[in-house]
């Protein structure tokens, strides 16, 4: 519990203090009416096939009807939404489907990924998800099998990509990318923790995935990650981000895994390669249990591992690290 008032007090803190002290890092510029045309296409999409009121819209997007009222209307002229009387109810339209496909032909393995995300969460029994690097932000692309013990990762949910939050995204990158992913950071890292960081994305590289730990503080985190994601206020990662930091190492490193017969695990990711040899797609499994033995979770990382590279090898893509474990 004192962790959570402290968690808390960072969070509060930040708040206060954007309003009378500029950030050390130049926030990105945001746009809430932006915003909220992307939380209107987000429960669509969430949603399809199945077609959604107005109020059911509005709720998801959490805006006013009158609001979103205005901005489906605006969706449906431009054939972004289909409007589909009596009801009325709405879904998405045409252009909606050639952004998608669009989309799809920028993450040419996203079918692949789809198919083996399936088959891993079949076997494993639980929750995957895949997920992919869109600007500053980590965009959840698809997700396959249930675990009600698991965070409500849906489809589209984006968290912030700046360090201490997304290591896995980062590691198997060049040096330096993970140079200027540490440089980004929404707050101060000490030379410890930069330490650290370089430790984990070399044992990132060497086993071919990562596992996070799993703590009461970590669960809580992952139900604040994508509040920090859709919030315009930028005190909001940086209050996720020292939240992160306060939790303490939260993802093994190689020596750690290999010294200890048991773990506490809640996620275990895996990366995907294009052509050129960068990581493009990330496939994850949420174990989400105290104390795994360590056998099982090197057979979860392998497992992941093997998805990824089938979709690697689906559009002739190279993972350019040698792995020795």
């Amino acid at each position: 519990m004192q962790i959570w008032n402290e968690c808390f007090q960072f969070w509060n803190n930040d708040r206060k203090l954007s309003r009378v002290a500029p950030s050390t890092v130049a926030p990105a510029r945001r746009s809430p009416p932006t915003a909220r045309v992307a939380h209107v296409l987000a429960a669509l999409t969430e949603s399809a096939p199945e077609a959604l009121s107005l109020a059911a819209v509005a709720r998801h997007a959490r805006l006013s009807a009158s609001t979103c009222l205005g901005i489906l209307t605006e969706l449906a002229a431009a054939e972004w939404v289909v409007r589909r009387d009596p009801g009325p109810t709405y879904s998405l339209g045409p252009a909606a489907v050639v952004v998608g496909q669009a989309a799809q032909r920028s993450h040419a393995g996203l079918a692949e990924a789809r198919r083996q995300l399936a088959t891993v969460a079949e076997d494993l029994g639980g929750l995957c998800t895949v997920a992919g690097v869109v600007d500053a932000h980590i965009v959840v692309l698809d997700r396959a099998g249930h675990d009600p013990s698991a965070p409500l990762v849906a489809t589209g949910t984006r968290y912030p990509f700046a360090a201490p939050i997304g290591v896995m995204f980062a590691a198997w990158h060049d040096d330096a990318y993970v140079r200027a992913w540490i440089e980004r950071a929404t707050i101060d890292l000490d030379r410890r923790r930069v330490a650290r960081t370089l430790d984990v994305v070399a044992s990132c590289r060497t086993l071919g995935w990562m596992a996070e730990r799993l703590t009461d503080a970590e669960r809580t985190l992952h139900e604040l990650l994508p509040l920090a994601g859709d919030d315009p206020n930028d005190a909001v990662w940086r209050a996720v981000a020292r939240a992160a930091e306060l939790f303490g190492d939260r993802d093994y490193v190689l020596e750690e895994i290999e010294a200890s017969a048991r773990c506490s695990v809640s996620v275990v990711t895996a990366p995907a390669f294009d052509a050129e040899g960068r990581p493009d797609l990330w496939l994850s499994a949420y174990v989400m249990h105290p104390s795994v033995p360590t056998r099982r979770v090197r057979a979860i990382g392998e497992r992941l591992r093997a998805a990824a590279d089938h979709v690697s090898a689906s559009v002739g893509g190279r993972d350019p690290w040698k792995r020795s474990a």
